[in-house]
């Protein structure tokens, strides 16, 4: 049942100190011998170390896909995968030209702040998509307009390990944006662009 030495042992005492035989199709051990511990602490270790092998397995396959540029990654609202696995631009017009008019209008108010007032000026809302990746149009803010602005797959780029998890307060599990420098996996033109790779370069150091 475990995969974690930690847990494993804390198993081992718990069914020690209960009495408790553990079995598997290689036999039946008994935990609060020494051999019995023994053999099954081996097993533990062994379990641990299948896992990361299977991890590094799984995470080398990805990578190697990646590399081709034919890793499926989740596209932001505006792009979509027809039936044969294309990356098209999402059919939907008013779409298309709600995300070209954030892109212009940062162009000419130099701040996402200036960019969402402008939007709620003109009473427009942004596409979203949605967990169930529908588009939905939600009210403007600095965050989703930053998502836009910062997302290279709109200047026509795959890109692969743009963000990296880190440890948080409390154990938690975090998400840490990288610099384009660490990005794994950077294949351009790869996507129906909506802005020039080099439009985007130059959005990045106006934000920065």
């Amino acid at each position: 049942l475990a995969r974690n030495c930690t847990d494993w042992y804390a198993l081992l005492d718990t069914c020690g100190h209960r009495d408790c035989l553990l079995g598997d199709h290689q036999g039946v051990y008994d935990p609060a011998t020494i051999d019995g511990r023994l053999l099954l602490g081996l097993k533990g270790q062994i379990s641990e170390m299948e896992l990361h092998t299977l991890r590094d397995r799984l995470g080398a396959g990805l990578l190697t896909k990646a590399r081709r540029g034919e890793l499926a990654l989740c596209l932001p609202v505006g792009l979509m995968r027809d039936a044969g696995g294309q990356v098209l631009k999402h059919p939907n017009r008013e779409v298309q030209e709600r995300l070209s008019l954030v892109f212009e209008l940062f162009e000419t108010r130099k701040s996402a702040a200036r960019v969402v007032r402008a939007l709620k000026e003109q009473e427009l809302d942004l596409p979203r998509r949605s967990q169930f990746g529908d588009v939905i149009w939600r009210a403007p803010n600095q965050a989703g307009v930053c998502a836009i602005l910062k997302n290279p797959a709109y200047a026509g780029a795959f890109v692969y390990g743009r963000t990296r998890c880190c440890a948080g307060a409390g154990g938690a599990r975090l998400r840490k944006a990288l610099p384009e420098q660490q990005w794994r996996v950077c294949i351009q033109e790869k996507y129906p662009a909506y802005i020039s790779w080099q439009r985007y370069h130059q959005i990045q150091a106006m934000l920065a």
